[in-house]
């Protein structure tokens, strides 16, 4: 089930955040995110536990800002899921594109990112902490 993310789905939101990135969000930053008037998040849930989740910035273009599912349930459409919701919501309030940005190595993502549209649009050389660069994608709805 796909459910608005509430504050009460933080802590686990941000064990999956945490399991998933090398440089996570912190519980704080995604406490301030759900404050954001312009936030707008998703988390799958089954039998009580986030499985996964999807959270966006939107205005004229929406943003995806975070997306992550437990490790242990990757590969099983959950991700598509999530995505495609928050694809939808950006349409539902009149957005133009989705844009996100996308570690250069990460190729299960962006795959998905592939798979529903997204096309590579730039290059942030350096992006991440670490030094690895991030890919501009973004996805056209008109």
């Amino acid at each position: 089930m796909i459910r608005p993310w509430v504050k009460g789905d933080t802590p686990a939101v941000h064990e999956i955040e945490k399991s998933s990135f090398s440089d996570p969000w912190t519980a704080d930053m995604l406490e301030e995110a759900l404050l954001n008037p312009a936030f707008c998040g998703f988390v799958c849930e089954e039998g009580g536990e986030v499985e996964g989740y999807v959270g966006a910035l939107y205005s004229f273009d929406a943003e995806i800002a975070l997306i992550a599912v437990r490790k242990e349930l990757r590969g099983r459409g959950i991700g598509l899921n999530l995505l495609q919701k928050a694809i939808d919501h950006a349409r539902e309030r009149g957005c133009e594109n989705v844009f996100l940005e996308v570690r250069k190595g990460n190729l299960p993502a962006k795959s998905l990112y592939f798979k529903v549209g997204f096309r590579q649009i730039g290059e942030r050389r350096g992006y991440y902490s670490d030094g690895e660069d991030a890919l501009v994608m973004a996805l056209s709805l008109t």
